[in-house]
């Protein structure tokens, strides 16, 4: 007597199953599609389009389309050149300069011989919970030429600057102020990433590298780096984009100033829209605004993706 297999579903119900699955699962992500459209997508054409229109104070009910006129004028009074001159000098000496104070405090940091590392992380988490129009306020007092703490110190006792230095209205010094400040306030950020890709590395590969007679400094750059990538290239790309988006530190601290030293991209952007009331050229360096960071992001992305490859194969 032979056992009787038992009935196996028809191809066509279970195709009809796997429809109304999917069916079910676009209606579930409608509602976010639609609050994803009206929140983030509609913003970005409109701006878009506005961009392309004459809209300012005077043409404000009936702003005529006048192509690429505002792109015209950026580029032929040079400010866009400079706006964007001035975010890449901002947000690449903020980066590089995080990147070594970061990767060094999480070695530091992650060494099991460092007494007391757990306290000393979270210390060093302050500054970034600290909101961003605080820290620009505070850096301001701190650079305050007449009573501030670092004028007291490189002036007063030091001698090394000059006194009653004017940190923020120095032309040479101004982007200088910035960038310290924004240093302070997010390298947290990258200490925290460093940290949790540090502790995935297996201890055992780097013991076994130190018994083979490895210094230090090969470990890190045969080992750690490498394995590293991944995680470094992510946070590069998520500073990356904070700092180009970065508005609060710099305009609270000097305005765009002196003589537009430090007027980057969102500041351009925040005088053209509302301080010159021009929304078609606010909105038109905001487009150029939006493509770099595009292209940064692309970029990026292709190198998490071609390094992983590199690891794998």
């Amino acid at each position: 007597m032979t056992a009787q297999t038992p009935p196996t579903q028809p191809t066509a119900t279970l195709s009809s199953q796997k429809r109304r699955d999917a069916i079910f699962a676009w209606v579930l992500l409608i509602p976010a599609f639609v609050v994803l459209g009206v929140t983030v997508f509609y913003p970005i054409l409109d701006g878009i389009r506005v961009s392309f229109l004459e809209f300012t104070l005077r043409t404000r009910l009936n702003p005529p389309w006048n192509n690429f006129e505002n792109y015209i004028e950026l580029f032929q009074d040079g400010d866009i050149q400079q706006y964007f001159i001035t975010t890449l000098t901002y947000v690449v000496s903020v980066i590089v300069i995080e990147f070594i104070i970061a990767l060094i405090l999480s070695l530091m940091l992650d060494s099991k011989y460092v007494p007391g590392r757990n306290i000393l992380r979270g210390l060093f988490m302050i500054s970034w919970v600290i909101p961003n129009i605080v820290a620009a306020l505070l850096w301001v007092w701190l650079l305050q030429p007449q009573y501030g703490v670092v004028n007291y110190f490189l002036a007063d006792l030091l001698g090394i600057v000059e006194p009653n230095q004017n940190w923020t209205q120095d032309p040479q010094l101004a982007m200088v102020s910035i960038v310290v400040a924004t240093i302070w306030r997010q390298t947290p950020l990258m200490l925290i990433m460093f940290l949790a890709g540090l502790q995935s590395i297996p201890e055992s590969l780097v013991e076994a590298a130190k018994i083979d007679g490895a210094n230090q400094w090969q470990v890190v750059r045969r080992i750690i780096l490498p394995m590293m990538t991944p995680v470094i290239a992510t946070t590069l790309l998520l500073v990356t984009i904070n700092n180009f988006q970065m508005f609060v530190i710099p305009w609270q601290m000097t305005q765009g100033g002196p003589v537009g030293m430090t007027t980057t991209l969102s500041i351009a952007t925040y005088k053209e829209a509302f301080l010159e009331f021009d929304s078609g050229k606010g909105a038109a360096i905001g487009v150029m605004w939006l493509l770099s960071l595009v292209v940064i992001s692309a970029f990026v992305n292709w190198f998490i993706s071609y390094t992983s490859w590199k690891k794998e194969s």
